[in-house]
């Protein structure tokens, strides 16, 4: 556990060194933000969830340890690196490298729509037009009554969120580096 912790740590501040505009924080989100940030999720109705910009699978665990049996699960990392080892840690999920290829991804598995996307994307440093792009590209994805999670470290994508769902719930997260605000998106 310790050599994994030290292991993801290392790995996600090698990635921000190298390009902090694409790495939104050069630590692994907590276990205290992944719990919240997923304790709402009626696991007992996801058939499909698909998390965007996993990392070094913080969420991931989480989403494995819960999610029920005969589920889909695709990870999307767009990081060579952060993938290949998160394909190490996930033999059974299904991967892949880039968020604007979402639909494809998932008609590639066989599937119309996600029950539930979980983003770790760091949407506020996008540019406008890839934010854009993105969220349209999750919101068409999604299912009728599908769920939009994410967290950011300020709440300026709030009216973003607000644009593209009827329902979104805000919450803070204090114990977190640094700490973040977790949004909750119902189509």
């Amino acid at each position: 556990m310790v050599i994994r912790m030290i292991e993801d740590r290392s790995i996600l501040w090698k990635k921000f060194m190298d390009n902090p505009a694409k790495i939104g924080s050069c630590t692994p989100s907590s276990h205290y933000l992944a719990q919240r940030l997923l304790a709402p999720v009626p696991w007992h109705s996801i058939n499909t969830i698909v998390e965007l910009g996993a990392g070094t699978g913080v969420f991931t665990k989480h989403i494995a340890a819960h999610k029920k049996y005969g589920s889909t699960l695709l990870i999307v990392e767009q990081d060579p690196l952060m993938r290949s080892y998160l394909e190490l840690c996930f033999p059974l999920c299904h991967f892949g490298s880039h968020a604007e290829n979402l639909p494809y991804l998932l008609r590639g598995l066989g599937l119309a729509h996600a029950d539930c996307i979980l983003s770790g994307l760091p949407i506020s440093i996008f540019k406008a037009e890839q934010r854009t792009m993105i969220m349209k590209r999750i919101h068409s994805s999604l299912s009728e009554r599908g769920i939009f999670i994410t967290f950011q470290y300020s709440p300026m994508m709030s009216p973003l969120f607000r644009h593209y769902f009827r329902q979104v719930h805000i919450q803070f997260e204090l114990r977190n580096i640094p700490p973040a605000f977790l949004f909750y998106c119902q189509k």
